[in-house]
């Protein structure tokens, strides 16, 4: 009566469960993703960001933290390229460069190199659009024109920065819940079942039922299949 007779075997329930695990999944990727494609389609994704400020703000958090020998070869290369002008400073490469600089990140296991580039990604984040000052330096006409840009540019920049938020945000849940993670990384793994509810961590196990709470189905799902399987091994 409670549910055991809707109970299917092990694998079987594995498969269900990880199919509602991959919904999530599929709904959280599609929403990160056109995020990111309306950020990309912004108008004001080209606006320029005050290079001065980003390299004067990295060299003395640098300084400061005496990490400037830590910051890599590619990476010191391409702040000196946005110094010099070589390479423009806009949104768009601003973001380029946090992936580079995010990649570079996971990449290594030295904490200084993590902390350097983390300076590095925080200096690009905090550099100011150029322009954002634009009344005390230009004329009439140039004013609307540059304030226009300026606030292209930050609704450009509001823009990834909700995608990136977003993403964060989900990227989190998966470390927290590794029956999600293994879904990701296997549509199809075996002993989900098992392995995920029967002999899951109790907190990670929590974890998995908050990312269905909104999928009442899924959740009746495993308490019939926990109830199949006490059953079972009951009679």
């Amino acid at each position: 009566d409670l549910g055991a007779s809707k109970g299917v075997d092990s694998e079987n329930a594995g498969a269900l469960i990880s199919g509602y695990l991959s919904d999530v999944a599929e709904t959280n990727k599609n929403q990160i993703s056109a995020l990111y494609n309306t950020a990309k389609d912004s108008s004001g994704r080209t606006a320029s960001l005050d290079p001065r400020a980003f390299t004067n703000t990295l060299g003395n958090k640098l300084n400061e933290a005496n990490l400037e020998a830590f910051l890599p070869a590619e990476i010191r290369t391409m702040v000196n390229n946005f110094a010099s002008g070589k390479t423009p400073l806009n949104i768009n490469t601003s973001e380029q460069f946090k992936t580079i600089v995010g990649n570079a990140q996971r990449s290594t296991q030295d904490g200084n190199v993590k902390y350097a580039l983390g300076l590095v990604r925080q200096s690009l984040d905090e550099a100011p659009l150029l322009g954002a000052n634009a009344k005390t330096t230009f004329g009439n006409n140039q004013v609307a024109l540059q304030g226009q840009t300026s606030n292209l540019g930050q609704e450009a920049i509001d823009a990834f920065n909700l995608a990136r938020s977003t993403n964060r945000k989900f990227m989190q849940e998966v470390e927290r819940t590794p029956a999600l993670k293994a879904v990701l990384d296997d549509p199809n793994p075996k002993g989900f079942f098992d392995k995920f509810v029967l002999r899951g961590n109790s907190k990670e196990l929590e974890n998995t039922l908050k990312v269905l709470e909104g999928n009442p189905e899924a959740i009746g799902s495993i308490k019939n299949q926990v109830l199949a399987h006490l059953k079972e091994k009951a009679t």
